[in-house]
């Protein structure tokens, strides 16, 4: 995990979070026929003939080196990148949240196979949660913190499209999990409470 965390810290700056928060929770994902796949009619013939054969999933060492983008993007709290990563298109809802999980570890496991994908399961170690106070708080003290200790455990299908492109299935979570590293203009921004609360979990933090 040693490797995983120096990566995130020496990777490219990270987007002004408190902005991108800002943004991200004022916009929502408005719903499309992009996001809904084509049903195609079936004919009878069609329903008699036999079921072509089943794609075979995806290696390991493929579907890995996708979600392992996807989490470099979304510990850097660059979620726009990670998002590029996900076939949304098939979904008709986005799971946004209006906060941000404090991950501190994650954990990658082997890759399994499914059908025509591969199954890649990812644990993250979450000490809590930041958020931007509700309005009417404004001011350089807006942000939240909360101490919550927690794991959370998402598996990934990794797939292939017809042109062969590999895909994260889409799914109920959010590509959110923010490095402690990333998180230093919330930090700047914590009131005193919260402040507080930080320090008890992290106790060198400075604002």
């Amino acid at each position: 995990m040693g490797s995983r965390s120096s990566a995130v810290a020496s990777g490219a700056k990270a987007l002004s979070l408190c902005a991108a928060l800002a943004l991200v929770l004022a916009a929502c994902k408005q719903e499309d026929t992009a996001r809904t796949p084509d049903i195609q009619s079936t004919t009878a013939s069609e329903t008699s003939a036999p079921s072509p054969p089943l794609a075979s999933p995806p290696d390991a060492d493929t579907a890995l080196s996708l979600v392992n983008r996807f989490i470099v993007a979304e510990s850097l709290g660059n979620w726009w990148a990670a998002d590029s990563l996900v076939a949304w298109r098939y979904c008709d809802w986005d799971p946004a949240t209006d906060f941000l999980p404090v991950t501190t570890a994650i954990h990658v496991r082997p890759t399994r196979p499914l059908g025509d994908s591969a199954l890649v399961q990812v644990i993250y170690e979450v000490v809590g949660r930041v958020w931007l106070g509700d309005p009417p708080i404004v001011g350089p003290q807006r942000t939240r913190f909360a101490a919550e200790g927690s794991s959370d455990t998402v598996i990934y299908r990794v797939f292939a499209d017809s042109t062969g492109r590999l895909w994260m299935a889409c799914g109920d979570f959010h590509q959110n999990h923010v490095a402690v590293s990333q998180l230093q203009d919330f930090v700047r921004r914590f009131d005193d409470s919260a402040l507080a609360a930080w320090k008890a979990v992290f106790p060198n933090a400075r604002r």
